[in-house]
């Protein structure tokens, strides 16, 4: 597990309910998927304290990957709903402590629903980045089941597996303990400010009409970094738009952001 911190300034206060949270989402279907979208995105607060944001990719080269990505997530919030049955959601509760029961109540969900509906490996592929959210300590977790892409205070994690993202379809086999333990990818956040959880799609934006505008940007950044029109809900839909009409660039793949400023 990864700890990073940041300290907050002089001036800031101490506690996130004083100053809020915004929270930006965005899908889009990639210019070489002509039917589905292959990702899907969930955005769902837990209760007062705890938030929830996750993004999944669907791999091409599995059996109507649509389906995979999209059951991962209504798998994950079903898994939420029962939440408040497994343990209790205190104030003591600690982050990392609901981040795995979390975990382990998806992790069999998607073993029963395998063998409910009879799939085989090439249903399932799907990657999963989740990222849970203490609003009352300012604490992040973010685990990632594959590749993708995370943005945490304008820091770039690229977790690029060289095309062959390591699913959990591969270890439903397994037991979850031996599984969680042998996970590399795991973030644990210290007041953050700025965190996006994002599918490779983000790396596929190429040219599909004319520049309208003078400058040129990076859609990376413009989508991750950039905070003009962050009073607006639909802030990364609107960028996404003006990445077509004014710069002439869109992704050829599919993509997904859940981008929480805090």
């Amino acid at each position: 597990m990864y700890i990073l911190s940041k300290k907050l300034p002089n001036n800031s206060p101490k506690s996130p309910y004083l100053w809020g949270m915004r929270v930006y989402t965005h899908i889009q279907k990639g210019q070489y998927h002509p039917t589905f979208c292959e990702d899907f995105l969930l955005h769902q607060s837990i209760n007062k304290r705890f938030v929830l944001a996750a993004v999944m990719d669907g791999c091409s080269m599995g059996r109507e990957s649509h389906f995979a990505s999209a059951l991962f997530g209504k798998l994950l919030r079903k898994c939420l709903k029962l939440l408040p049955y497994q343990l209790p959601l205190t104030t003591e509760l600690p982050l990392q402590t609901l981040a795995k029961s979390l975990l382990q109540s998806f992790f069999q969900a998607v073993r029963e629903a395998q063998n409910q509906l009879f799939l085989e490996q090439l249903d399932l592929l799907s990657t999963l980045i989740l990222h849970l959210y203490d609003k009352h300590n300012q604490l992040s977790y973010i685990i990632a089941l594959g590749d993708g892409l995370i943005c945490i205070d304008n820091q770039i994690i690229d977790l690029d597996q060289v095309d062959k993202p390591d699913y959990l379809a591969y270890h439903l086999h397994e037991d979850f303990e031996q599984w969680y333990e042998k996970q590399e990818q795991i973030w644990l956040v210290e007041s953050p400010r700025d965190i996006s959880i994002v599918t490779d799609g983000i790396h596929t934006f190429n040219i599909v009409g004319a520049l309208k505008e003078k400058e040129t940007v990076t859609p990376l950044h413009y989508l991750l970094f950039d905070t003009k029109g962050a009073h607006l809900d639909r802030m990364l839909e609107t960028k996404c738009r003006r990445l077509e009409e004014d710069f002439g660039v869109a992704p050829t793949d599919d993509l997904a952001i859940v981008r929480m400023r805090f």
